[in-house]
């Protein structure tokens, strides 16, 4: 007849047994599903990037950057040339060397100014006898004297101005008309002609109606996209 202490070692030891039977079991699982995850996701000794190999070895040098790449390749080898556009004139032909001369010709040769551009403040005018703006230069010279075309152009109006007296237009393009009033004749030029720079094409006179009592002068605007600007500035 077996002992009760037998009966108790034998449960004991089938209890270890059956415990490590489960802990190996377990292992044995979670070895299998390792081994599977690194398949699917190429975690392999075999599947490293080589390039990534070399550097943590340190047999590559430090590869360039995307910047440094394309800052090399955007440098030209040979500069690009620029062209003025202030050295040709409107039919795309440069200027020749005895034209390149810097702004305008004076409309009068010796000329004083009697009364410049004053678009904004009023000057006072002898003839009205109040003040009033001036969009225009007035160049002091004797009467008759020679007036000049500024530059070369097509003479877009001859007419008599109620304010200004006889006037004569000159469109040299690039929206530049340049005007000359006060004039003592018309019979120089006509419209249509093309002038070129320096021409005469009248002489001073006492045209103007709001200007008859000043001396003899001669009275010229110069325009620019439409607005009257300072001659002087161009001289």
């Amino acid at each position: 007849m077996r002992s009760k202490n037998t009966d108790t070692y034998e449960s004991q030891n089938r209890s270890f047994r059956y415990t490590l039977l489960a802990v190996l079991g377990v292992l044995i699982v979670v070895g299998i599903l390792a081994y599977v995850m690194r398949t699917m996701t190429g975690d392999q000794p075999n599947m490293q990037d080589p390039l990534n190999i070399g550097a943590e070895n340190g047999q590559y040098g430090t590869p360039q950057t995307e910047t440094e790449i394309n800052v090399s390749q955007t440098v030209p080898s040979d500069p690009i040339p620029s062209v003025d556009s202030l050295d040709v004139h409107d039919h795309g032909q440069p200027d020749e060397v005895g034209d390149a001369q810097p702004g305008f010709v004076t409309p009068v040769e010796g000329a004083s100014i009697l009364k410049p551009f004053s678009a904004e403040v009023p000057l006072y005018s002898v003839t009205l006898e109040q003040y009033v703006t001036h969009i225009g230069v007035d160049y002091e010279v004797p009467a008759d004297s020679q007036v000049r075309a500024i530059e070369e152009g097509t003479v877009t109006r001859v007419y008599t101005d109620d304010k200004m007296g006889l006037t004569i237009e000159i469109d040299h393009g690039r929206a530049m008309i340049s005007k000359y009033s006060n004039l003592s004749t018309s019979e120089m030029v006509e419209e249509g002609d093309v002038v070129k720079r320096g021409q005469v094409i009248s002489g001073v006179g006492n045209s103007a109606l709001f200007e008859t009592l000043d001396p003899e002068h001669l009275h010229f605007e110069l325009w620019v996209d439409g607005e009257a600007v300072d001659p002087e500035v161009y001289f």
